[in-house]
């Protein structure tokens, strides 16, 4: 069997709203991508973020080739994945697009976020901070993989952390249980 005619039996198996639907069950994350090129920043919300290995310390994310962020990653080449922390929601909606009463252009403005020329904005208190170097960008659908190496690192140590995730359309904190 072909590769086209397994795309036409996955593209016929479930619909959009199906695939939406269920996907709401599917708890991940919650991430603001950053990324830089000269005086220009862009940032967005993301669930779609997983780790390829450790040696080398590699990740992917998966955003939408629409935004501007997009293609402000393919022509400066650096991102920041910001894992946040449940107190860090404010941040989430913000990038996420949900605060009407923010312009993009003043998304950086919420909380605080540290700016180095040429580098993606690193947001301080996030439960982790990946500083990374796109290594490919390999196009699918409506959005494109982005493979990254990871060149500086930065997490919380804290033992009463707690992450903040999204499940279901809604935000909600999770933290770990007590062995």
């Amino acid at each position: 069997m072909n590769d086209l005619s397994i795309q036409a039996r996955i593209t016929e198996a479930v619909s959009a709203e199906q695939f939406r639907n269920g996907m709401r069950n599917l708890a991940g994350a919650v991430n603001i991508i950053t990324t830089a090129k000269g005086d220009h920043s862009a940032g967005l919300t993301a669930t779609a973020v997983m780790s390829i290995s450790a040696e080398p310390a590699r990740v992917m994310v998966c955003i939408n080739k629409d935004v501007y962020a997009h293609s402000l990653i393919e022509e400066g080449g650096c991102i920041c994945i910001n894992t946040l922390s449940a107190d860090q929601i404010e941040q989430a909606q913000v990038f996420a697009g949900m605060r009407k009463d923010i312009a993009a252009a003043d998304r950086f403005n919420v909380g605080a976020w540290n700016h180095a020329a040429d580098k993606a904005p690193v947001l301080e208190g996030a439960l982790l901070n990946l500083e990374c170097k796109v290594s490919e960008i390999i196009p699918a659908s409506s959005h494109s993989m982005i493979i990254c190496d990871v060149l500086d690192i930065h997490y919380c140590e804290q033992a009463d952390k707690s992450a903040l995730i999204y499940f279901d359309c809604n935000f909600a904190n999770l933290q770990p249980s007590i062995n």
